[in-house]
């Protein structure tokens, strides 16, 4: 058993061409987000014997052997990081954008928590176990898939490749918390199983050290580990709350809405939340403020809600469609909103008087009527009145397709110059402005961010 461990954890051809290989495959399956050939590459990974060799030095106090066993698991673990970094930036060349969304086979790794650490202690106990007892050596392959040692130093590799940091970290802490579960259980087993030096009295001492080392390792990562549990079930029950209370407002605006989806991100202190929904209606505002107000109520903590609305056509199967002729529709106000009217200048025409033909009389009792004066027009065109976008908190301001929260047409950024068409509106205390956008689309936006320039002082 220790021949065939100090020579699966010599640095030789063998070592590295196995690397090379399963790094290649691990690398591949998750950029494709296959969990199949994730596996592949666990089962040919040649990881794990030395850092099983390294656990069996320190329960013999066999210190050649560690240095050895510790060198071929660094050069193997910085070998894989540079392959997986290399075809990482290769797939992200040009327009190929493999990456540009992260896949879920990497994400799943950048997480850990302390069940990490447990199926680390169990997966490195069945490898240890294993090799004391040789006629157990057939459920090996299960232990590597279980430990999971390539995948997460290819996401350090892919990490880096993409300038993620908070990827590389997080597959850096699941690899570190694999390694001291493996040798902490290793060492156990190896000691249980009677593997130290041949002197009592020196076994003690050595035995005793490595699993102090054992113990220390597993300490340094656990509190990491617990930090990011922490975490991931706040963050679990924070949706489960959010989703909850939007399936109950959403309910109350109409009977056949549905949830889309929802992102979160922390923005100025407070909690960011963009919805996505499908409603038959579009909600009013204060509807709205409502939702954002029962969410913070609930998670006690101030919230910045949007809301982003997908139409919703309900289609009776048994009541065919029937199909007239319809006008372009135009933006609709919603009940309370009153249009005013703004006065623009428009072009006044100069006339140019032409000279009046001389009418000539002709000897009848009616006399035949002749041209009238007809007058040439010169306009002299004045330029339009315009506005930029500006006074936002987020760096754009949505053009709506009527005054309120209707449907989105255009994400207008701040400093765009737009026309105005001198019609404005106000809903619900608040006053909106017809606009033209660079794009030729026209919407409202409201008037908080829309900041009147005169004419002549175009920038």
């Amino acid at each position: 058993m220790l021949g065939d461990l100090d020579e699966s954890s010599d640095l030789d051809r063998d070592f590295v061409l196995l690397v090379l290989l399963s790094c290649v495959i691990a690398t591949f399956g998750l950029i494709l987000d296959s969990a199949p050939v994730i596996i592949g590459a666990m089962l040919i990974a040649p990881l794990m014997s030395p850092i099983l060799a390294f656990s069996l030095s320190m329960v013999q106090g066999d210190l050649r052997r560690l240095g050895r066993s510790l060198g071929t698991l660094l050069v193997g673990v910085l070998l894989a990081t540079g392959i997986s970094a290399l075809l990482g930036r290769l797939v992200s060349v040009g327009d190929l954008g493999l990456l540009d969304n992260m896949p879920g086979e990497i994400l799943s790794r950048t997480q850990p928590t302390l069940f990490d650490l447990a199926i680390g202690l169990a997966g490195g106990a069945a490898a240890a176990y294993a090799l004391v007892q040789p006629h157990l050596s057939a459920t090996l392959p299960g232990v590597a898939i279980a430990t999971a040692l390539m995948p997460p130093v290819c996401v350090i590799g892919i990490g880096l490749s993409q300038g993620r940091w908070d990827i590389s970290g997080g597959a850096l802490l699941l690899f570190l918390s694999n390694l001291a579960a493996i040798v902490a259980a290793g060492s156990t087993v190896f000691a249980s199983a009677s593997f130290g030096p041949r002197l009592i009295s020196r076994r003690r001492l050595v035995v005793s050290r490595a699993l102090l080392i054992s113990t220390v390792l597993l300490l340094l990562v656990a509190v990491p580990l617990a930090l990011f549990m922490v975490r991931v079930v706040r963050d679990s029950q924070e949706n489960a709350v959010i989703r909850e209370v939007l399936m109950e407002q959403f309910a109350e605006i109409s009977p056949t809405s549905s949830l889309v989806g929802f992102e979160k991100q922390i923005q100025e202190g407070a909690l960011k939340v963009v919805v996505t929904a499908r409603l038959s209606r579009d909600p009013e505002y204060y509807e709205v403020l409502q939702i954002q107000r029962e969410v913070a109520l609930r998670l006690q903590r101030p919230v910045a809600l949007t809301l982003l609305v997908v139409p919703l056509t309900e289609l009776d199967p048994l009541i065919p469609p029937t199909f007239t002729p319809t006008a372009t529709p135009s933006p609709t106000l919603p009940p309370d909103a009153t249009v005013t009217s703004t006065p623009m200048p428009t072009p006044t025409p100069t006339p140019t008087p032409t000279p009046t033909p001389t009418s000539t009389s002709t000897p009848t009792a009616v006399p035949t009527p002749t041209s009238m004066p007809t007058a040439t027009p010169t306009v002299t065109p004045t330029p339009p009145s315009y506005a930029l976008i500006g006074a936002t908190s987020q760096g754009a301001a949505n053009m709506r397709s009527a005054p309120g929260l209707s449907l989105v047409l255009e994400v207008l950024a701040d400093g765009t110059r737009v026309m105005l068409t001198g019609r404005q509106a106000e809903v619900a205390g608040l006053r909106w402005i017809e606009v033209v956008a660079p794009s030729g689309q026209v919407g409202w936006v409201a008037e908080p961010y829309v900041i009147f320039i005169e004419v002549g002082h175009l920038p």
